[in-house]
Order: structure tokens, then C-alpha cells, then sequence
């Protein structure tokens, strides 16, 4: 009776035979070798299997289709609600536009506080006239308002300025938007604050506390190493005043704002507005402080930062170096080699060039939340030598780290320029004096202009008193929130490897999520997050800046949206003896 457990009955394994003592009805040790060995490799398969899925089908997710969504010609516009039952975003650019709509579709009441005259941000005024979007449209668009079929695959400045004004009017976001509004600083109110401040009152130049913007930095100052200031304010490292909130500072009572308006329009007199807010959300784009770099010498060459590049009439005729290796120094030098009569372009360092279109599709639809990093690195890689070669063969550096661990460089014309000679690569810069740039080769070669397109720093000016930064980066857990404060977000932080809208519509689903599900905590929910793993976003091992990956950031968005209501259960499973203290003390 039973079954025989002899190595005879696994024909299949021939590397465990039959011991010559087996006995009929015993296992042998070579079978038990081989059923444990089986065992194992199947709780490897198993294991990795699970971790695959986890990694890149929870984490990670792909793009959200886009569908338009629109308001009921009812909806509340809040005017009789005070300001300090309001949200205040800052910033009325792609993503504060994005972040607002967000707010309105789940009803809470926000002002947008705009800077300038316009909405749209760069798109409205900073960026030069001749260029394009690097990301298609489909993965540019708001996935809640569809970008226009008619639309061409890369659409143009002025054709995505109308967009986001027709997005703007879509969502009736008008009403929302102050303009002339720059803030200069957020403070979180005390207890006593809370009592005995009104919700709004103007503080008039001459009288304590007014504030005004900073200057914007003189270029020439800064590259002759002139403008200590300009290092100090942003230094990589910097500390918040105030990191940790003192007593019962940790917004819980809101947030006291202060608003500057210069009135110019009208011929007024410039004054502080001072008013009170539930919370602040921060959307004020990370491409507006220019990164000036400090040359020895004394340089009499016209400069400027690309920030203040509108247009290809400035280039006409002159002998132009252009100093970087991003896709808006790539645009310029080609800019040059047609208008201007010589162009040079400096990289301190190789970088990974991609084409716009690649494997017959636009670059940023060839990512795929599916496929592993490293395994899509190696794609890239391979198609790009395969396709255009080596970045040496153009005279270039060759990158030495992969692709997708820098910020992406996506240009076509450049390597064609290049390959014709009508523009001339260099290395890294070392001197500017007189008329005359010298690299460090040893190369010397006289200039009209030098145009610095060495990017931005990522500031927020308004809470540097209350955040410390991590290699330039302000420290919010993922890129969004901060463990001492509550409803104080960030949104935009870094660059996405592609894409704009789609982000900023999962982003703003996230934000919102949180802000629901504060109401309910004890603690800051970014306290929180961190109690749970979340890590602060910090700059890349090959670059200054955040590098934000979509599909992880889909995967977050898809996280929030299923399980930000268990929020209230995890703290009072892991912050139980907290609360019952708290609870002791009242």
C-alpha cells in the first residue's frame, strides 16, 4: 500500500538516479534534494514574480486616458466665503492652472495668486518664439480636457498658449485668479494669530513689515563672481529659520500670506496685502531662477541668461557661443548657425541627445510602465547608436551615465549642424575676458555673445524660512509634502522624463486627496507618510535636478486615490501612545 517515494518514479530528473539501498516505500535523500530544490525555485519564480507586479504594475502605472470633463453651469463661485476657509495657489502656470481645476472639480474653494499680468507662466511670456514642445501632445494634455485633434504631434508656443486659454475658459478659472499678486512670504498662524487677526489688512510702504521682491540677479555681476548675495541666498544646502514649528505653529490654524502688488497698471502706489488661508499650495515652476555660473577674467562680450531669450533677431550677425547641453542650448545654437555669423556650443559634459520621434513614434510615447528601467535604458541606448551613433563621432563627449538618469536633451536639428560643420562643439568654459572665451583645452576663441542656458535653480522663496534643501532641492516627501506642516504642499517639483499636463492632473488628485483626508487626522498627514516610508525627492546622482519618473507618479495617484481613506486607521495604529497623550493633556 501507498506510493513508492523512490528516485525511479522522477523519470524526469536524471541527475538524482536511484540509490542502490532505496528501499520501495522510502524516500531517498536524492529525491528530497530534488523536491526541495523544485520547492525553492518555485518560491523564487514566485517571489520575483509578485515583486515584478508590484514594482511595475502598482507602482508604476500607465498614462491615464484623457477625457474631458465639464463643470454644471451651476456651480458655486464662493465669493461669500471668507479667505480663510480658502486654499491659496501660487502661481497661475501650467500646474497652478492644473492644481486649480482639481480643486473646483471636488469643490474647494481656492484663489490663485499670480506674479505677472497673465496666466500660462512661461507659456504665456518666457518662452522664445520659434519653439516647439518636446513631448507630444497627447502626453502634454490635461487628461480632464483633451488637447484638439487638429493639433500637429509637437504643437507650438503660441498653440499651446491657446490651449491653456481655452482650458482656462473651460473651467471658468477667471474668477479665481488675482493677478499682480507675488508672495513673498507664508507664515503659519499661532493660536494667538488665529484669535486676533482679521482675515485681510494692507501694510503701506514706510510702515513695519512691508515687504518687496527680491532684485533679479545682474548677470554680468554674477559671472565676474560680483554678487556674493546671489550664492548665498541659494545655496544648496540651505536651512530653513524655522524647520521644525514651534508650539502650535504647524498650520493647524492656517497660514498668514503675504501679497505684494505693485499697482503699476494703475498708477497706484505699491502696498503688502497680509490675509489668512486654510492652507497654501505652492505651483510656482522651477524655470525661473536663472543658474549663472562665476568665470575668472573681465569679459566685455555682450551676456545673457536664456531665460531672457525671446527671439533669433539678437543672434543675427554675431559670433555667438552658446554654454550647455540642455534642449533650450541646443535650440539656440542651432538658432545661431542660421541667422547668427558663427556658432559655438560649450558641454562641460557628454549628454544623451535623443531625436523627437524614435522607433517611429515620439519619444515620450515609447516609455512604457511595463518595461524595467534598466532594460528600457538599454533600448534607448541601442537605438540611438544604432540610429545616429556616438555623440564623438560629432565631436561631443560621450555621456557617462545612462539615459533617463539626467534631465532628457531632445533635439533633431543639432547632431545635422554639427555633422555640416556649422556649429562648432567645445568643452567646458574657464575664462570670459574681453572678447575672448577660453575653454579647457586650451582653446581661445573670440566672441559677440555668450548666451548661458545653464538652467534654473528650483526655489521657494516664500517658505525658505520654514524648508532646508537637500542639493538645491526643497525637502518635501514625495516632492509633495512636508512632515511638520499641515496643508502646505508643493506641486511641480522636478523634471518629468515627459509630459506636463497629465502629471499635473494626477498630482492635483493626490494634493486633493490629502487635503481630505487632513480633516480627519491628528497629526500632519506628511508626518504621516514618513512614519510609512515615504522618502524627501533630492536632485539626481548626475545632475541638479529632481527627476520625476510618470508612471511612478500614475502609481501614486492611482495609490491615493484607492487607499488615502485608510489614512485615519494608520495613525491611530502607529501613532497610538501619541494620541492617547494628546488626548490626557486636553
Amino acid at each position: 500500500p501507498g506510493v513508492s517515494w523512490s528516485s525511479s518514479r522522477f523519470p524526469l530528473c536524471p541527475l538524482f538516479p536511484q540509490s542502490k539501498h532505496a528501499q520501495p516505500n522510502t524516500m531517498s535523500w536524492e529525491s528530497l534534494i530534488y523536491l526541495l530544490v523544485l520547492g525553492a525555485l518555485a518560491l523564487l519564480i514566485a517571489k520575483y514574480t509578485l515583486l515584478y507586479i508590484y514594482q511595475y504594475h502598482i507602482m508604476r502605472r500607465p498614462m491615464p486616458a484623457s477625457q474631458l470633463v465639464t463643470l454644471p453651469e451651476d456651480f458655486p463661485s464662493w465669493k461669500d466665503i471668507p479667505s480663510r476657509d480658502h486654499f491659496c495657489v501660487i502661481g497661475a502656470g501650467f500646474g497652478g492652472l492644473g492644481m486649480g481645476t482639481q480643486l473646483k472639480m471636488r469643490q474647494l474653494p481656492f484663489h490663485i495668486l499670480e506674479k505677472t499680468t497673465h496666466y500660462g507662466g512661461n507659456w504665456s511670456h518666457r518662452v522664445y518664439s520659434t519653439v516647439h514642445m518636446i513631448s507630444s501632445k497627447k502626453v502634454t494634455e490635461f487628461k480632464e480636457y483633451p488637447m484638439d485633434k487638429t493639433l500637429p504631434i509637437f504643437p507650438s508656443a503660441k498653440q499651446l498658449w491657446q490651449y491653456l486659454s481655452d482650458y482656462t475658459n473651460h473651467f471658468r478659472l477667471h474668477d479665481q485668479i488675482q493677478y499682480d499678486s507675488t508672495v513673498l512670504r507664508v507664515d503659519p498662524l499661532t493660536a494667538q494669530e488665529f484669535l486676533d487677526l482679521p482675515d485681510e489688512f494692507t501694510v503701506h510702504p514706510g510702515q513695519d513689515g512691508f515687504l518687496t521682491p527680491e532684485t533679479p540677479p545682474d548677470v554680468n555681476k554674477v559671472v565676474r563672481g560680483q554678487d556674493p548675495e546671489y550664492l548665498r541666498i541659494r545655496d544648496p544646502e540651505r536651512k530653513g529659520a524655522k524647520v521644525v514649528p514651534e508650539g502650535d505653529a504647524d498650520g493647524r490654524f492656517g497660514y498668514k500670506v503675504t501679497i505684494y502688488r505693485s499697482n503699476a497698471e494703475d498708477g497706484g502706489n505699491p502696498i503688502n496685502i497680509v490675509r489668512r488661508y486654510k492652507g497654501v499650495i505652492i505651483a510656482n515652476g522651477h524655470d525661473w531662477d536663472p543658474r549663472i555660473p562665476s568665470y575668472p577674467g573681465n569679459p566685455t562680450m555682450e551676456i545673457i541668461h536664456s531665460v531672457k531669450y525671446y527671439d533669433p533677431s539678437v543672434l543675427k550677425g554675431k559670433r555667438v557661443l552658446v554654454v550647455g547641453g540642455g534642449t533650450s542650448a541646443c535650440d539656440i545654437a542651432v538658432e545661431a548657425s542660421r541667422v547668427g555669423k558663427s556658432s559655438h556650443i560649450s558641454m562641460r559634459r557628454g549628454y544623451w541627445i535623443l531625436p523627437r520621434i524614435l522607433f517611429g513614434r515620439p519619444v515620450a510615447e515609447v516609455f512604457q510602465s511595463w518595461i524595467p528601467l534598466k532594460i528600457q535604458q538599454l533600448i534607448f541606448e541601442l537605438g540611438l547608436y544604432i540610429a545616429v551613433g556616438r555623440n564623438s563621432d560629432f565631436g561631443l563627449e560621450n555621456p557617462k551615465f545612462s539615459v533617463f538618469d539626467h534631465t532628457i536633451t531632445i533635439n533633431n536639428p543639432i547632431i545635422e549642424e554639427l555633422a555640416k560643420g556649422n556649429i562648432i562643439p567645445h568643452g567646458d568654459l574657464v575664462s570670459l575676458d574681453g572678447n575672448t572665451v577660453t575653454f579647457k583645452d586650451g582653446k581661445k576663441i573670440d566672441v559677440d555673445l555668450v548666451v548661458l542656458a545653464t538652467g534654473h535653480h528650483t526655489r521657494v522663496p516664500m517658505i525658505e524660512h520654514l524648508v532646508e534643501h537637500k542639493k538645491g532641492a526643497p525637502q518635501f516627501l514625495n516632492g509633495i509634502t512636508h512632515p511638520n506642516y499641515r496643508n502646505l504642499y508643493f506641486f511641480g517639483l522636478g523634471h518629468a522624463r515627459h509630459g506636463a499636463g497629465s502629471l499635473f492632473s494626477c498630482g492635483g488628485e493626490v494634493i486633493c486627496c490629502l487635503i481630505k483626508q487632513q480633516e480627519k487626522l491628528v497629526f500632519p498627514v506628511g508626518k504621516l507618510l514618513k512614519h510609512m516610508g515615504s522618502k524627501f525627492k533630492s536632485a539626481g546622482k548626475h545632475t541638479e535636478e529632481v527627476i520625476i519618473d510618470p508612471h511612478r507618479a500614475f502609481g501614486q495617484a492611482w495609490f491615493a486615490r484607492h487607499f488615502s481613506s485608510t489614512l485615519p486607521w494608520w495613525e491611530r495604529t502607529l501613532f497610538s501612545k501619541e494620541i492617547k497623550n494628546l488626548n490626557k493633556t486636553d
